[in-house]
């Protein structure tokens, strides 16, 4: 295995610090080498880690729900080049969905960050996006797989708490695809691999923050035995599916406890603050 300066020299031709900053290189194919995924993925984890370390804030795309984006309220290591949330993966590189136009979206949402995710969700901009963007590290977490889908025709769209105020589900032709039809699940699988499609050819990295649903709060208040077995085996079925060279972020039992004070209001996936600093560590973004 090569390590990460030697493929570093080798990306940049051989001048490895090109400022106070480390500057993106061109492709590999356009320096004549040849890399295997492995090599660049051991690249971008040193560069990663040399970036934090000196004091540059890693980029961050999280693909996932506040779960994830709740951390970066603690660290000043970090900028998030995005975040996009309420959307399932099963519907996210999927058809357009005509039906939530812009103005439907609008008129139904005060908030200008909850429109952008139903636009994005409808539109499948999630992969130009992913595409365009520059980031180090794309944050993955899963927790809004619990949203079922609404298809219309070859279309469907996330089925949101935000989406729901559209009132796409009396859409004309408007069907129901609930999170364990087996049909969604493959939807799911595509899209996945259609994300860590895109992080293989920028050479990036995904890292899975698995997460699960809490089943009590910092009260000693216990949240819905049955919703939350039926959430937490969903999690367990989709955490099966992903490749194990992905990374992955795990906690112990203990740590998922529901925070009575969360800003989004109680919720077995509103914990208290305890995950958001695992999670830091674990990338190694603590303050």
């Amino acid at each position: 295995m090569i390590e990460g300066f030697e493929i570093l020299a080798r990306l940049s031709g051989g001048d490895v610090v090109q400022s106070s900053r480390f500057r993106s290189t061109a492709p590999p194919s356009t320096r004549g080498a040849d890399f295997s995924l492995d090599e660049l993925r051991l690249f971008h984890q040193k560069l990663y880690i040399l970036s934090a370390n000196l004091g540059n804030p890693v980029r961050i795309f999280i693909v996932g729900s506040c779960v994830s984006r709740d951390a970066f309220n603690f660290t000043s290591r970090a900028t998030l080049t995005d975040y996009v949330a309420r959307t399932s993966l099963a519907s996210a590189f999927g058809e357009p969905f005509p039906w939530l136009t812009n103005e439907r979206i609008e008129s139904a949402l005060e908030s200008k960050f909850q429109r952008r995710l139903v636009q994005i969700d409808a539109s499948k901009k999630l992969r130009q996006l992913l595409e365009t963007a520059q980031y180090d590290l794309v944050l993955l977490d899963l927790i809004d797989e619990r949203f079922s889908l609404v298809k219309i025709g070859a279309a469907r769209c996330t089925y949101s708490s935000e989406a729901r105020k559209t009132g796409v589900a009396n859409a004309p032709g408007a069907k129901f695809i609930r999170p364990s039809d087996e049909l969604r699940h493959q939807w799911w699988k595509d899209g996945l691999n259609d994300l860590l499609a895109i992080a293989a050819k920028r050479g990036t990295r995904v890292v899975l923050n698995q997460v699960w649903w809490a089943a009590s709060d910092d009260s000693g208040a216990e949240f819905d035995r049955v919703l939350v077995s039926e959430g937490n085996a969903h999690l367990a079925r989709l955490y099966r599916e992903i490749p194990e060279s992905v990374e992955r972020v795990s906690y112990d039992a203990q740590s998922f406890v529901g925070s009575t004070t969360h800003r989004w209001g109680r919720s077995p996936f509103h914990y208290t603050e305890t995950v958001s600093h695992t999670l830091l560590s674990a990338l190694q973004l603590d303050s």
